[in-house]
């Protein structure tokens, strides 16, 4: 769109009779601010001098001209002669229509050796089912991750999957007392557990599948059975989802194996041995003077 209102504007200045030896190096641009337009010129303020007129005066028979386009909407003349113009809605579409069956390799860019990008996003903790923002989330992530592929780069798309911690606890706990509730036994529902239907029905699936052997079991033993099948069947029903979305990760990465193998340790390790961190006030901080 810039290269056509780049043609406009030499179009315009030729109608002005400029010799092909006083046209100027003009430039054509996107104003600081978006009320200003999509474009803006300063072609008629180097016109001035060869043209010997105001500035301004060069501009509105520019604007006159560009005003006749079909692919124009507004036109104004500002300050002292630039020239701001806005792009008719459906103009910027036109260009698409037929794209995805003309066969071509429109829009891709040359692959760029040795640039790799990882694009995580969605991410949701596996503690309930997915929600419209993760939605909002999923489709920007993934058409990102495309438009990326596209222009050349080598994409990684990763799902960070939040599976270690105090939600997690809260999940098991949650399962755990809707499952000995179902088997009609006496249980208190945690402080901060998860009060929705899905937690039912997973303690269900469990009741049919397990029958009541957990029942008279502590609830430390129980505990980790059910944290992992509640984890376990939430996270399918998130990826079944994302597949109906048309949303695919290339990695599904566990928090908790990062726990498990002792990375996070390590890693917080060498940044006090190193001086990146520091404790204070009872916290860890990372210094980042």
């Amino acid at each position: 769109m810039k290269e056509k209102v780049i043609t406009a504007v030499r179009q315009a200045v030729a109608e002005l009779s400029v010799e092909a030896g006083d046209m100027p190096s003009f430039v054509v641009e996107e104003p600081p601010e978006d009320k200003y337009g999509h474009f803006s010129t300063n072609a008629a303020m180097l016109l001035a001098k060869p043209l010997k007129s105001a500035p301004r005066e060069i501009a509105e028979k520019i604007a006159d001209f560009l005003e006749k386009q079909d692919f124009i909407q507004t036109v104004s003349v500002a300050g002292p002669g630039f020239i701001n113009l806005f792009i008719k809605p459906e103009k910027w579409f036109e260009e698409f229509h037929g794209i995805p069956d003309d066969g071509s390799e429109y829009g891709g860019g040359e692959t760029k050796p040795g640039e790799k990008l990882l694009v995580e996003f969605v991410s949701a903790n596996p503690t309930g089912p997915l929600h419209i923002g993760h939605g909002r989330g999923a489709a920007v992530g993934d058409t990102l991750a495309r438009i990326l592929r596209k222009a050349g780069y080598d994409v990684t798309t990763e799902y960070y999957v939040n599976d270690a911690g105090l939600q997690m606890e809260n999940l098991g706990k949650s399962t755990l007392a809707r499952y000995r509730e179902l088997l009609g036994a006496d249980s208190a529902f945690p402080d901060g557990g998860y009060k929705g239907e899905y937690i039912r029905d997973i303690a269900r699936v469990i009741v049919e599948r397990e029958g009541r052997r957990f029942l008279e079991m502590p609830e430390e033993t129980a505990l980790p059975f059910f944290t992992k099948e509640a984890a376990d069947f939430i996270l399918e029903g998130i990826k079944t989802d994302l597949e109906r979305f048309r949303v695919k990760f290339d990695v599904w990465t566990s928090e908790k194996s990062f726990h498990d193998a002792k990375m996070v340790e390590r890693t917080v390790e060498r940044l006090r041995s190193s001086g990146a961190a520091f404790e204070e006030d009872g916290a860890l901080w990372l210094n980042t003077a």
